[in-house]
């Protein structure tokens, strides 16, 4: 069996408790400005995956983040050019080329 395959089962048997807005936010930092995917649950139950990097500053308006105190973590969108903010609880699957950081 593949050594990856036993890490991510080991570790999502050891992942009960879900995933706070701090440790989603270090998981994506850890990307270092790399495109990643993020799969999370909408809340209308739909799964949603996303092709992602923490920010684009091309895509920067202006203004100020409104969500920072809020329980949620946004993210830039490539695929449809546009801001996306999930719940850090909601989160399924986070991975980075061939790393898989999280499974829940």
């Amino acid at each position: 069996m593949n050594i990856l395959k036993k890490i991510i089962r080991r570790f999502t048997k050891a992942q009960n408790t879900p995933m706070t807005k701090d440790q989603l936010q270090n998981l994506i930092a850890q990307t270092k400005g790399k495109y990643f995917s993020l799969a999370f649950e909408k809340n209308d139950g739909k799964l949603r995956v996303v092709n992602a990097r923490e920010k684009d500053l091309r895509y920067i308006s202006g203004g100020e983040n409104k969500l920072s105190d809020s329980p949620y973590v946004s993210v830039f969108d490539r695929n449809k050019k546009g801001w996306v903010s999930c719940r850090p609880e909601k989160v399924k699957k986070i991975s980075c080329g061939s790393t898989v950081n999280f499974i829940g």
